[in-house]
C-alpha cells in the first residue's frame, strides 16, 4: 500500500518546502479462528488478529519529486515494524437451510485488547513525535453479518453483509470509523474433484475516524469506499482440512484525504475441524465464515461434516473400502471419504442404506441424524453405508447421481437379501420414513 500528503516542512539550514510524506506500508493480519458447535447450526466463533504494520518513509520536493532532509523527519513518519495484537471478535452464529439453501447471521462484540495511539494530530501540532497506527478501537463494538449460499449442483451462487459499529471515543478522544462490507460470489469445481475454484466482487465503505469530536484536516481517515474484484481457489486436503487461497484487486476507490492506496489484498487461509465432545447428531460445527476485519474472508465455504460415528468394517462394506472408527452396536461406515467411486455391496443379511452425502448439504446432516437413530434402534438389521461425493464432478456423484439427474440428499436401500428395494432423493423427513417403513416400524 501507498500513502501520501503534502505539508510544509523546515529545511536544515532554514526556510521550508512544500514536501510529499511518501509512505509506502506493507500491512500484514494473521487470524486465529476458533468456531465452536454449541448445538446443531448454533455456535460461537472467536478471532484473534495478529497485526504487522512495515513502513518505509521518503520526503520528496513537491516541484520536482527529488529526495530531501527535512528539520525532523521521526516526527511524524518513520520507517520501521509494528507487531500487535488487534481487537478480537467474539460472535455468535446461527444457521439455517432452506432446501439447499443455507442461511448464516452472526452478532457479537469486538474486545478491546489492540493498542490504541494519543492523539496524533494534537501531539504533531506541539511539535512531539507520534505514531498513526491503531492496532485496535479503545472500545466494545459491535459485529453484524448475514450471508447466504445456494447450491445449484455444479455451482453454488452466494452473497454476505457485514457491519461493524463503533458506538464510543476511547479513551484518548479517538472514534474510529464504522465499516461496511458486502459481496456476492460464485464457486464451482470445474470439472475437479478436490478444488473449488470462486469468481466474487466486494465492496468496503468506512466513515471518517474522528478525534475529541472533529474529524482530522486533510490527513487520516476522512471516509473512503473500494470496489474489489476477486478470484479464489480452495483445496480440500482430506474431509476436515482445506487450504484456501484468494486475490481481491479494487476496480473503483474513492477516498477523502490522504489515505491509502491499496494494489491488491491477498488471502491465504488453512481451515480445520476437530470432534471436540459428542457426536454429529448433537453437536453442529458448520464454521466456515470467518468475517475478519474489514471484509469478509469466505475460506472454506464448505466445512467438512467430520464424522467419527463411522461403525465397525464389514467385509461386504464394498471393494477398497475404508474401515472407521467403531461405535458400539452400530453398524455405520464410511465406504467413501473423498469422492471416489467403489461398487456399492450391500450387507448380506441386513437392510442396508447407502447414504450420499455431502460437507455442504445441511439436509443431509438431518438426515444422517434420522439414519443414526433407527441404526441405534435397530442394531442387527440395519447398515448404513455412508458416501461423501464432495462435489457433482467427483467421482462418484458422476457415477451414481448424475445419469438419472438425482440430488442431495439420496440414498439407495438393499434387502436383506441384497434386492434393490428403493433408490432416490427427497427430503431428510421423506427418506427416513422409507428406511422406517422397509424396517416396518
Amino acid at each position: 500500500m501507498s500513502a501520501g500528503h503534502h505539508a510544509d516542512e523546515p529545511i536544515p539550514g532554514g526556510g521550508s518546502a512544500l514536501v510529499l510524506h511518501d509512505q509506502r506500508i506493507l500491512l500484514g493480519e494473521t487470524r486465529l479462528g476458533l468456531d465452536v458447535g454449541i448445538a446443531r447450526r448454533l455456535g460461537l466463533a472467536l478471532t484473534l488478529p495478529l497485526r504487522v504494520f512495515d513502513t518505509e518513509i521518503h520526503y520528496l520536493d513537491a516541484a520536482n519529486g527529488d529526495e530531501v532532509a527535512i528539520a525532523n523527519p521521526e516526527l511524524h513518519h518513520r520507517t520501521q515494524r509494528l507487531v500487535g495484537l488487534g481487537d478480537p471478535w467474539l460472535l455468535l452464529r446461527q444457521s439455517a437451510a432452506l432446501g439447499t439453501t443455507m442461511l448464516e447471521a452472526r452478532g457479537g462484540v469486538t474486545i478491546p485488547l489492540g493498542k490504541t495511539q494519543e492523539d496524533p494530530f494534537r501531539l504533531g501540532d506541539l511539535g512531539l513525535s507520534h505514531e498513526h497506527f491503531q492496532f485496535g478501537t479503545g472500545t466494545v463494538n459491535i459485529v453484524a453479518s448475514l450471508a447466504a449460499r445456494h447450491d445449484f449442483g455444479k455451482l453454488a451462487l452466494g452473497g454476505f453483509g457485514l457491519a461493524v459499529l463503533v458506538v464510543d471515543a476511547n479513551q484518548h478522544g479517538y472514534h474510529a470509523g464504522n465499516r461496511f462490507a458486502g459481496g456476492l460470489d460464485a464457486e464451482s469445481a470445474l470439472g475437479t474433484g478436490s478444488f473449488r475454484f470462486r469468481g466474487s466482487v466486494k465492496a468496503q465503505a468506512e466513515t471518517a475516524e474522528t478525534w475529541h469530536g472533529e474529524a482530522p484536516d486533510g490527513d487520516g481517515n476522512l471516509g473512503r469506499f473500494d470496489l474489489l474484484a476477486g478470484i479464489g481457489v480452495s483445496w480440500r486436503a482430506t474431509s476436515d482440512w482445506s487450504l484456501t487461497a484468494g486475490l481481491d484487486v479494487p476496480v473503483v476507490s474513492r477516498v477523502v484525504g490522504g489515505q491509502l492506496d491499496m494494489p491488491a489484498i491477498l488471502d491465504i487461509a488453512v481451515s480445520g475441524r476437530f470432534q471436540l465432545w459428542g457426536g454429529n447428531d448433537q453437536v453442529d460445527a458448520d464454521a466456515g465464515h470467518d468475517h475478519g476485519e474489514g471484509g469478509h474472508d469466505h475460506g472454506d465455504e464448505h466445512a467438512a461434516h467430520g464424522d467419527e460415528h463411522a461403525g465397525h468394517g464389514d467385509e461386504h462394506a464394498g471393494h477398497g473400502a475404508p474401515t472407521a472408527p467403531t461405535v458400539p452396536g452400530l453398524d455405520i461406515v464410511d465406504v467413501v471419504t473423498a469422492g471416489e467411486s467403489i461398487d456399492l455391496v450391500p450387507v448380506s443379511g441386513k437392510l442396508t442404506v447407502f447414504d450420499f452425502w455431502a460437507p455442504w448439504c445441511e439436509p443431509c446432516h438431518v438426515l444422517d441424524a434420522k439414519l443414526r437413530a433407527l441404526a441405534a434402534e435397530y442394531p442387527e438389521r440395519l447398515a448404513i453405508r455412508r458416501i461423501n461425493v464432495v462435489d457433482w464432478d467427483s467421482p462418484a456423484a458422476v457415477r451414481y447421481l448424475a445419469p438419472k439427474s438425482y440430488n442431495l440428499p439420496h440414498l439407495r436401500l438393499y434387502g436383506a437379501a441384497g434386492t434393490l428395494l428403493h433408490e432416490g432423493s427427497g427430503s431428510p423427513t421423506d427418506l427416513a420414513a422409507i428406511v422406517s417403513g422397509a424396517l416396518g416400524k
